[in-house]
């Protein structure tokens, strides 16, 4: 518990005292410990005195705040200028040790899109688009070798979905890909993209 609050403690004074989002900043922060006789110890860290003045050009959290998973797609492709800026985030994800691992296929070739829709939909158990019609799908992999390969591949999904947010254009995270490329028509088509099949 003392290593945890150590650590907290210290995430806290960097964020707050780091120029990456705040300009100016109030004096103190106060630190509160609580302890339950039932459970272990609980903490809360609250700050007195701060103030900060958001960047101008800080668009960021708003974006955040306004992303949403949108599941009705218009039929028109998604340009190359909008695709390939998406992908570029995708790339600057964080991921353990730095490793990079993932790797992402953007499909546009609808014969391929609904060969993925319907292999995705079997493993659901429907007869369902679940990609509800959206014209471009990007399939995230990663090694399951890596220790962190859920993390990985899921820091990319979150800046996928920003990155689209930014462009204006929606996205969805779609499950069940693990199960669709761990069948043998979906180790096809990791050999077709020319792909280890480990992925």
């Amino acid at each position: 518990s003392l290593l945890y609050f150590y650590i907290s403690y210290s995430f806290l004074l960097f964020f707050l005292f780091s120029d990456l989002f705040i300009e100016k900043i109030g004096p103190i922060l106060i630190l509160f410990c609580l302890y339950n006789n039932k459970e272990k110890v609980y903490y809360i860290i609250r700050t007195i005195g701060l103030s900060f003045t958001k960047r101008k050009d800080f668009t960021m959290l708003e974006n955040l705040k306004e992303r949403r998973s949108i599941r009705k797609y218009r039929p028109e492709q998604v340009c190359d200028a909008h695709l390939d800026a998406i992908l570029e985030a995708g790339l600057y994800a964080a991921s353990g040790m730095n490793t990079q691992n993932t790797v992402m296929v953007a499909v546009r070739d609808k014969e391929i899109r609904d060969q993925l829709s319907r292999m995705n939909a079997e493993v659901m158990g429907s007869a369902a688009d679940p990609f509800y019609g959206a014209p471009c799908v990007v399939v995230v992999l990663v090694d399951p070798e890596r220790y962190t390969w859920v993390e990985d591949g899921s820091l990319v999904m979150g800046n996928l979905m920003q990155a689209a947010y930014d462009a204006g254009l929606g996205s969805c995270w779609i499950h069940r890909a693990q199960q669709m490329f761990d069948s043998e028509e979906g180790k096809a088509l990791l050999r077709k993209w020319g792909l280890p099949e480990t992925l």
